[in-house]
């Protein structure tokens, strides 16, 4: 993926420290963090109104409820 591949050499990361998996967002993100058992799961969130959030959704409140782990939500500009 050329995305990945210009992100990792902008930050410095190795290509394989990045994981992808296709998927519902909340199920994914839930679905690793348990496989990883991991300790804390951080989530940018964006905070829609009107129609585009009826259509949309909110995957951080879904993720939210489905996460058995502390969870740290940090607020984006849009």
């Amino acid at each position: 993926m050329p995305y990945l591949k210009s992100l990792a050499s902008t930050h410095d990361v190795s290509e394989k420290d990045f994981k992808t998996k296709r998927g519902p967002v909340d199920k994914v993100i839930v679905s690793y963090a348990a496989r990883v058992r991991a300790q804390i799961v951080v989530l940018g969130t964006v905070a829609r109104q009107g129609l585009s959030a009826a259509i949309i959704g909110n995957t951080a409140e879904e993720v939210l409820q489905h996460l058995r782990t502390d969870v740290l939500a940090l607020k984006a500009d849009e």
